[in-house]
């Protein structure tokens, strides 16, 4: 009895713990599944936030880029405007010689040679990007009223004024853009950014080849260039929606402040460039030499070889931007997947060599599209490999710097060569298969600096020939290993206090009333 007794209450006592037991992981099972389901949720919730931010920041700086991208619209369409003219018209309209008609390109080149370095070094140091883009841009409208002027009472000493004024803003403003496009894409989808703004800009000649013909043809010579002055306000206005679009970017933090984190530049930094900058810069000079000054006699070249009138030789001489303004995007995103940008400008020059021997070797039985089609792919596939490592080559806070001194050496090309051209015309009575073959060497020794950048890239472990990962691999190491030597250096230089000179105060006050 004492045993059975003693036995059922222990039985009892076993089985009510067990009977906790059960519950307690019953509810631990419902707790631990409500658990992972609310992970779940909020891991589903995180990438959808995630989404959604990268989806705005994606909208917030393509919409920027537009903007970017209407900053040299006007400046390029009124640069080809004597081109679209045609040189027997102007030579006719002005009395001038074929020399006389190229100084309108070497007026717009010559003062480049200089500016376009200190306008970047002046972007960089005093006005900062947004003043210095709307400084610029009007400076491009004035040249513009002058030309326009000396063309309407036929004036020829006004309009090459004119020519000059415009070519002080001209490429200082495509420094600006080159500037702002890096500084909201780097990192990502530069190639990209860089193709659709120089393919848009190059968009802004193309037009000028399809309008200005026919205006002039309804309208009159002097029409046509004051159509080019009106088209200068979109530059304008786009500079002012950029300059408050940007300033509310920075100031909510969406695009960091340069200044704030990196040294101000000086001229000893621009000596430190890296080699491969000069190289870049050498190609530069031999491609653009090959396309844009044979575009100032492309619709002259073509009338005299095929017959057309000079309203279809100007429709021929745009096609090539207008195939960069559709080829570029395209073959940019191929770039930012790929990498390898060297190659790709090796490809492009050869593909300009070919194309200036069809022009020179073919006769008229050559379909006139071919060469053009060739050209515009040629000019896509380099605007949109190029210039993205000149911006990968330097800091932040000298890349307007290093795209100016890319724009100064370029125009020492474009400032000689339009002379030499015509001369070359005036002493062989308009032999254009000659200066396509001075055209095909320019480009062949572009080339040869291409194989000459990609064998020093494949020595020194450079950035600009190689895959997207591994180009972003190096980019990361190199800034990290920058960054403590930019902290260590502010340290251990002593604060000594200078007094401002009056220049520099005036300065001051003027980036604190652009930042207000």
């Amino acid at each position: 009895m004492m045993t059975s007794d003693d036995e059922h209450p222990i039985e009892l006592d076993n089985s009510t713990p067990s009977s906790k037991d059960g519950g307690a992981v019953e509810g631990e099972v419902v707790a631990s599944g409500a658990e992972s389901g609310g992970e779940a949720t909020e891991k589903s919730a995180g990438i959808k936030a995630t989404l959604k931010s990268l989806w705005r920041d994606r909208v917030i700086r393509f919409s920027c880029l537009a903007l970017i991208c209407s900053l040299t619209f006007g400046s390029y369409y009124c640069y080809d405007i004597p081109g679209a003219l045609t040189q027997p018209v102007l030579q006719d309209w002005f009395d001038i010689t074929p020399v006389q008609y190229e100084l309108f390109y070497s007026l717009y080149a010559w003062p480049n040679t200089v500016l376009a370095f200190c306008g970047g070094y002046l972007v960089d140091r005093v006005f900062g990007i947004r003043l210095g883009s709307f400084v610029f841009a009007g400076t491009v409208l004035i040249g513009q009223l002058f030309f326009a002027l000396g063309t309407d009472w036929r004036w020829y000493y006004l309009a090459c004024a004119g020519r000059f004024i415009y070519g002080l803003g001209g490429e200082c403003i495509s420094v600006c853009q080159s500037t702002f496009t890096s500084l909201w894409f780097r990192g990502r989808e530069l190639s990209l950014a860089f193709a659709i703004a120089l393919s848009f800009a190059r968009l802004g000649s193309a037009v000028n080849f399809m309008i200005t013909p026919r205006l002039q043809n309804a309208f009159g010579t002097d029409i046509a260039t004051w159509f080019g002055f009106v088209v200068c306000f979109i530059s304008i206005g786009g500079s002012l929606l950029l300059w408050l679009a940007d300033k509310k970017a920075q100031q909510t933090g969406f695009r960091a402040s340069v200044a704030s984190k990196e040294a101000k530049p000086s001229f000893r930094d621009i000596l430190q460039f890296p080699v491969a900058l000069y190289g870049l810069i050498a190609i530069v000079v031999g491609y653009y030499v090959s396309v844009f000054i044979w575009i100032t006699i492309g619709s002259a070249a073509y009338m005299d070889k095929y017959g057309m009138t000079d309203t279809e030789a100007g429709d021929y001489i745009g096609i090539p931007y207008l195939v960069s303004a559709c080829a570029a995007p395209v073959l940019g995103l191929v770039v930012d997947i790929v990498g390898f940008n060297l190659s790709w400008i090796l490809g492009a020059c050869i593909l300009q060599v070919l194309t200036h021997l069809v022009m020179a070797l073919s006769t008229d039985n050559c379909p006139p599209l071919v060469p053009m089609l060739m050209m515009g792919f040629s000019y896509s596939a380099l605007a949109a490999s190029l210039w993205p490592c000149v911006a990968l080559l330097v800091p932040k806070s000298l890349t307007a710097t290093a795209f100016g001194l890319s724009y100064s050496i370029q125009n020492i090309g474009l400032a000689i060569f339009p002379l030499i051209i015509g001369a070359v015309l005036e002493a062989t009575n308009d032999d254009y298969a000659l200066t396509s073959y001075i055209f095909a060497i320019c480009a062949g020794v572009a080339a040869l600096f291409a194989i000459a950048l990609m064998i020093h890239n494949f020595y020194t472990k450079g950035l600009i020939n190689s895959s997207r990962k591994v180009m972003q691999l190096r980019l990361k190491k190199r800034e990290e290993a920058q960054a403590p030597l930019v902290e260590e250096n502010s340290l251990s230089l002593p604060d000594v206090p200078h007094p401002p000179s009056k220049f520099q105060i005036k300065m001051k006050a003027l980036r604190l009333w652009c930042h207000c």
